[in-house]
């Protein structure tokens, strides 16, 4: 596998904490790859924005060297 990207929409709440994350698609379905760039970003903390907000991020799962 080359790379694999996944596009998730979550929510950013006015205290900075993101929730409530969907995937809205993956290069390669099936693989694990949704859930895992789910648990990175759920409970993550961020900038926190004025109002809570819906949000699209895409996140780049890249092939370790192998060391």
């Amino acid at each position: 596998l080359a790379g694999v990207a996944v596009t998730l929409e979550c929510t950013a709440h006015f205290t900075g904490e993101v929730s409530n994350c969907q995937v809205l698609g993956e290069t390669h379905p099936g693989l694990g790859f949704g859930e895992a760039a789910i648990a990175l970003m759920d409970g993550a903390l961020i900038t926190p924005p004025s109002r809570d907000i819906q949000f699209a991020h895409t996140i780049q799962f890249t092939p370790g060297r192998g060391d």
